[in-house]
Formats: C-alpha cells, structure tokens, sequence
C-alpha cells in the first residue's frame, strides 16, 4: 500500500492495489503508468504475482479500472513475447498500433514492446 501511496505522491500516477477473493492481501496492481498531463496522453500498467495468471484476474482488474478511468484515448505497452499480456489488453478492447524498443525494469534490459491502444 505504501508503494501505491507513492505512486501517487511523487509522479501523480494513480494505481490500485489488485485482490481476489480467497487471497489474503494484494495479488497485484492496475493504474496509470505515465501521465502526460498536457497532451492528455495516458499509458496504463498492471502487474500480477505470477501465481495467479491465467485466471482471468488482470482481465477483469483491467476492466474495472478502464470503467473508472474514461480519458481515451489511452495507451498500453506489452513486452513483444507477453501474448498473455497483450491477450488481456486486447479483450479490453485495445488495438495494436505499433512497436517500440524500451526498457523492462523487470527483466534489466531493453527489450521490443507492442504499443497498444483503446479509442473509446
């Protein structure tokens, strides 16, 4: 939680914690990941303990949290290899409109990503 609150107090960048019924605690987290106020530009990250993938659980944290956050349009980055990820993405309605080289704090390096994006 603490995390969460820091999120917001130094970037402004809104997250939710994920939890799930029968799971003691936050199995993850949901919100926006780079906010670009002027141009209303907004990108949007969630993370998920590897434990629980491949229940539905970041599928319907994504939908909720789209369902609070109705600025469109708004972006989505998915390491190229994460076809969970980019699966969740696009059953929440996000298109692929390109690729990207960036930098993956969790793997330590820069890797290809797929640039995704909901209209409305």
């Amino acid at each position: 939680i603490d995390t969460l609150n820091l999120a917001w107090e130094v970037r402004g960048e809104p997250q939710w914690g994920i939890i799930y019924r029968d799971i003691d605690g936050v199995i993850g987290v949901c919100g926006l990941s780079d906010w670009a106020r002027h141009s209303r530009h907004i990108d949007l990250g969630y993370l998920l303990n590897p434990a629980e993938w491949g229940k539905g659980i970041a599928t319907r944290a994504l939908s909720a949290f789209l369902d609070i956050q109705t600025t469109r349009p708004i972006y989505g980055r998915a390491a190229a290899d994460n076809t969970g990820s980019i699966r969740v993405m696009e059953k929440c309605g996000f298109n692929i409109v390109g690729h990207d080289k960036g930098f993956a704090n969790a793997r330590g390096e820069k890797i290809e990503e797929v640039i995704l994006k909901r209209e409305v």
